[in-house]
């Protein structure tokens, strides 16, 4: 059996537990067949609440049997019988009483008398109470466990996550713990209670859903702590051998790590909007100019990380607008050839009501098919002397002068221009076609 440390002055909440804790263990070193056969001597320290825990037994403490009385005319086989059972009866509360008595004075030799003179028979001197009203009286006594402090625990206890690198046990010990710390503050749990702080502590990490289900289709008789305990285990077996556990524990550390990061960047935003400190207000007066009050506000504002997010911010406001600027030319220019393909070569009317245009690229002068003056230096020829002549032609066209028909183009057929100097060829242009070889060009 442990020993109990000896403790000077008056007894807090932290030894009275230790001393709880190390007789409790010494009690079960005791075996018996009482309170169930499991748990040796143990019952003797907790109540029926407490015990439910760990035992589907009841708590039902050996009496002194008395004197044993043998009714007259009582058969010798029965009454050998009677003294027997007698017999039994009394070695069993001997030795209960006898157990008790040890622990208690275990207890006495850890403590100064003084604090226990209370509980003492002023005739025999001695302490005959249960070992369960001697701790129950130093915790109401000498505990200091406040109403908020038992509510952080609870809180602590209520916020539980299984943890697959850790036992399944640790769930169910830290539960047990405020368990034992809820009846020393006189707020016990119930069983329930007790489950339902596993219950939460499984459903939190997302792999245990089929098996609460099955918690919840069984009987409420069914439904004890010794039971979930037995089911968990199992489940957390079964998951493991399948290495679902590894999966979902990776997804949530992923998550968890995503969360953080988002944390700590907010975190450090936010810190950065404190430690910056806003320009001094600046009011002008009649002997400030606007040029010294400009000077002044562009001094105000001269903090390194601002500046250089304003910087980063302009840098892609200006690559957005010239992304979107390149887009919109682009489709202009795709849209104004479309349309003055239509307006040239089919010799559409522009919407402009300008006159019917005859080549390619031509139309009315305000229609879509119209090409402003400062385009057509767009499609000039490389070669100088075809440009010079497509230039009087379109001076003789201005003037009114009959055009010619005597040539050939593979895009526009017979027309006035040669086959090597057309202005705007369709795609696949062949530009040694001619009259005689037209290639499959366009009649």
């Amino acid at each position: 059996t442990a020993t109990l440390p000896v403790h000077s002055g008056e007894p807090d909440f932290h030894i009275i537990q230790q001393w709880h804790n190390l007789l409790k263990a010494n009690a079960m070193t005791v075996h018996t067949n009482l309170f169930g056969g499991q748990h040796g001597y143990l019952a003797l320290f907790l109540s029926p609440t407490a015990y439910v825990l760990i035992s589907p037994a009841a708590i039902n403490r050996p009496a002194h049997p008395g004197a044993l009385v043998i009714p007259v005319h009582t058969t010798q086989h029965m009454a050998r019988t009677m003294t027997d059972a007698h017999k039994e009866n009394m070695r069993i509360f001997r030795e209960c009483t006898g157990v008790e008595a040890a622990l208690t004075q275990q207890l006495v030799e850890a403590i100064d008398p003084i604090y226990l003179e209370a509980l003492c028979d002023a005739t025999t001197n001695a302490i005959d109470l249960p070992i369960y009203d001697v701790m129950r009286y130093l915790y109401d006594t000498y505990r200091d466990i406040s109403p908020e402090t038992l509510e952080d625990e609870r809180q602590k206890t209520n916020q539980l996550t299984y943890d697959p690198a850790l036992p399944v046990d640790v769930i169910f010990t830290n539960i047990v713990k405020f368990c034992n710390l809820a009846e020393a503050a006189r707020s016990p749990l119930s069983q329930k209670q007790s489950i339902d702080f596993a219950y939460n502590a499984f459903r939190r990490s997302g792999a245990f859903t089929k098996y609460l289900i099955e918690w919840d289709e069984k009987p409420t008789l069914a439904q004890t702590w010794i039971q979930f305990k037995i089911d968990f285990r199992s489940a957390v077996k079964k998951l493991k051998k399948t290495r679902a556990l590894q999966v979902s524990h990776m997804h949530a550390n992923l998550v968890n790590n995503i969360v953080s990061g988002v944390q700590e960047a907010f975190q450090s935003t936010v810190d950065s909007s404190k430690s910056y400190s806003p320009p001094p207000s600046i009011t002008p007066t009649d002997q400030t100019d606007d040029t010294s009050l400009m000077t002044l506000q562009m001094n105000a504002v001269n903090d390194s990380s601002i500046l250089a997010m304003q910087q980063q911010i302009q840098q892609l406001t200006q690559m957005v607008s010239q992304m979107q600027a390149n887009q919109h030319g682009n489709q202009q220019n795709q849209f104004q050839g479309y349309q003055g393909f239509r307006g040239g070569r089919q010799g559409y009317r522009g919407r402009g009501g300008g006159r019917r245009g005859r080549g390619r690229g031509r139309g009315g002068r305000n229609g879509r098919g119209y090409q402003q003056p400062n385009q057509v230096q767009q499609n000039q020829h490389p070669n100088p002397f075809v440009q010079q002549n497509h230039q009087q032609q379109q001076q003789q066209q201005q003037q009114g002068f009959p055009r010619t028909y005597n040539r050939y183009c593979w895009t526009h057929g017979a027309c006035g221009h040669s086959y090597n100097i057309c202005n705007s060829p369709a795609q696949g242009h062949c530009y040694e076609a001619t009259f005689e070889n037209k290639m499959t060009g366009n009649n």
